[in-house]
């Protein structure tokens, strides 16, 4: 029996992201410190600056630090469940589905889409279950499909969707997609 698989956040990302944040409050702090630095600057416009850098960009920094250095994975695939996680909550588990409730999945990325989303084909119970949780981007009742936002992780779109599809092994019964293959 193989071992669930998970797959983690991008740490490369996350850390560009707080290396962003750090920029913009050392600026500030540069501005702060130096005799010129606000010269010429209205009060509201220092007042708005700083809190800008000290509500927003720095609780952004280190929000992204903390989603660069966790060990929390956001999907994890075993070989007959399949588990979400809160992108921006690592700790909080979304949802786990079984694998008899997946009739497939796919993404929608490519080059002339900017949605970087895992698409599940559910059963007709499953999508019942399912489709009205807030986790999902988009749902089609068509299809039976919801759309998973999937993005910043270590594993490309593609890859993920053959890692779910191998160890769940979905490819015998998967159903006819109208999606553009991963």
């Amino acid at each position: 029996m193989q071992e669930p698989q998970p797959v983690y956040r991008s740490t490369w990302i996350h850390l560009a992201a707080t290396a962003i944040c750090s920029v913009f409050i050392v600026t500030f702090l540069y501005m702060v410190l130096d005799p010129q630095g606000f010269e010429g600057w209205s009060f509201g416009a220092i007042l708005g600056f700083s809190s800008f850098s000290f509500l927003f960009v720095l609780p952004l920094g280190i929000w992204a630090l903390c989603l660069a250095l966790t060990k929390e994975p956001l999907l994890i695939v075993g070989t007959d469940f399949l588990e979400l996680y809160s992108y921006f909550f690592p700790k909080k588990k979304l949802l786990r589905m079984e694998a008899r409730e997946i009739q497939n999945v796919d993404t929608n990325a490519s080059k002339n889409n900017e949605r970087t989303d895992l698409i599940f084909f559910l059963t007709d119970e499953a999508y019942e279950r399912f489709n009205s949780l807030k986790i999902w981007r988009r749902r089609d009742p068509k299809i039976k499909a919801v759309f998973w936002t999937f993005t910043n992780t270590q594993l490309s779109q593609a890859q993920a969707v053959t890692l779910i599809r191998n160890q769940l092994s979905l490819l015998s019964q998967a159903p006819e997609d109208p999606y553009e293959p991963a």
